[in-house]
């Protein structure tokens, strides 16, 4: 069973199970949080919807489709 935080030492001690974990791992130094071992996936997951949130296009239409200003076209709707 994985504990829910783990020292620095700990940490390196269980890095291979840690890297393996399919959960955020808080590592702590001195009662702080020091880093975070991530899983690959979620990683991805967060870098990409950095990379949306920075296109400012894309956070325009997010905001419109959240106040339900926005219409969802099917594929008819585009001419070539």
């Amino acid at each position: 069973m994985l504990k829910n935080t783990y020292s620095i030492a700990e940490a390196q001690r269980e890095f291979p199970k840690l890297s393996k974990c399919d959960r955020i791992v808080p590592v702590m130094n001195r009662g702080k949080v020091q880093t975070f071992i991530v899983p690959v996936e979620t990683m991805l997951e967060l870098l990409e919807t950095k990379d949306v949130m920075a296109e400012a296009d894309a956070m325009t239409a997010i905001r419109m489709h959240q106040a339900k200003r926005s219409k969802v076209l099917g594929l008819d709707a585009i001419s070539g």
